[in-house]
């Protein structure tokens, strides 16, 4: 493999062309990337000192984090996801 290249793999039950499925993976880590943006400014994750508990404490931001979600669409319902 030359360098600057990468092969990724996925797996599907959807019969999609190379471009569609690139869409899909970049959609994918687009989402991820705005969670994880949220996360570390809201709750500072990646400044954490926690060490044994990181795993947790992450899943507790999360369910934290769309508690919130759930309270901001429920008081303001044009502000939730469009699409």
């Amino acid at each position: 493999m030359e360098s600057g290249y990468q092969q990724v793999g996925m797996i599907s039950d959807l019969t999609l062309s190379a471009k569609e499925m690139a869409k899909y993976k970049r959609e994918h880590w687009r989402i991820e990337n705005n969670l994880h943006h949220v996360l570390d400014d809201a709750f500072r994750e990646d400044r954490s000192t926690a060490k044994g508990s990181k795993n947790n404490l992450s899943v507790i931001r999360k369910i934290a984090y769309n508690i919130l979600r759930i309270v901001i669409i429920r008081d303001h319902p044009g502000w939730g996801c469009k699409g």
